[in-house]
């Protein structure tokens, strides 16, 4: 029963870390391949606040690949705007990014959507072998709620294919954290199934496959046990939304 609760603890662990991907993109026409957590990593992680954009009286705050820690987890957001009064807004969420490259191995743009009152946001991470991280320009405020952002990197040339050549020290093409993790937890699946059945077969010499198969009691009860599991997180999740009077039938 031990092995089984690890297999699904690393299970779970797995499809978080590999979920991580924020950071790096690879251009399949090109073959190019971004890897933008050298600029969050050149910081220490701070956000980087930018100049004065176009009016004069809005600042951005960007965290390449990342939320930015001045908008805080009420509305998290890469990137997050201070109006004229010292308010905080976001400017689109993490999880709405999306890449283009720009030129042949110029760099990348990453768009936001999903901001505070439809606000979005484009930074334009550009190629610049000279600098961990600069911004290169004022902001843009065009009056359509689409803030633009330019900001200049290393981390944002190319590490594979033509153009803008190496990345200046990022990480290349290789597997991602998450992708190693899951390879481990595929090679531990394998041990635990095959390991199991070659011992529990040869040598405690075992006949039938409740007898043979790793703690196969616990295989067999696993759908029932997800039933129950969904069951009652369905009827917890129904009775807050109803005022808490209680969990109710499912």
């Amino acid at each position: 029963m031990v092995l089984s609760h690890l297999f699904l603890l690393l299970l779970s662990l797995s499809f978080v870390l590999s979920a991580d991907t924020s950071c790096k993109h690879t251009f399949s026409d090109t073959g190019h391949t971004y890897d933008l957590s050298g600029a969050y990593s050149a910081v220490q992680g701070q956000d980087q606040k930018s100049p004065a954009d176009n009016t004069n009286y809005q600042y951005y705050y960007i965290s390449p690949c990342h939320d930015t820690t001045i908008c805080g987890t009420s509305s998290p957001s890469p990137v997050c705007q201070q109006d004229g009064a010292g308010s905080l807004h976001s400017c689109g969420t993490l999880s709405s990014g999306v890449w283009a490259e720009t030129g042949n191995g110029a760099g990348v743009t990453i768009s936001y959507s999903g901001g505070e009152k439809s606000r979005a946001s484009i930074i334009y991470y550009t190629c610049d072998k000279s600098t961990n991280g600069k911004f290169t320009q004022s902001p843009v405020d065009d009056q359509t709620k689409t803030y633009r952002i330019y900001y200049s990197t290393k981390f944002a040339c190319p590490s594979s294919g033509g153009g803008g050549g190496d990345s200046g020290g990022g990480s290349g093409g290789g597997l991602s954290g998450g992708g190693i993790f899951m390879i481990l937890v595929l090679v531990l699946v394998i041990v635990y199934f095959v390991g199991g059945f070659v011992f529990l077969k040869f040598y405690k010499k075992n006949e039938g496959k409740e007898n043979v198969i790793p703690n196969y009691a616990f295989w067999v009860d696993l759908p029932s046990l997800i039933k129950e599991g969904a069951v009652y997180s369905f009827g917890k999740v129904r009775a807050l939304v109803s005022g808490g009077q209680g969990y109710g039938e499912v």
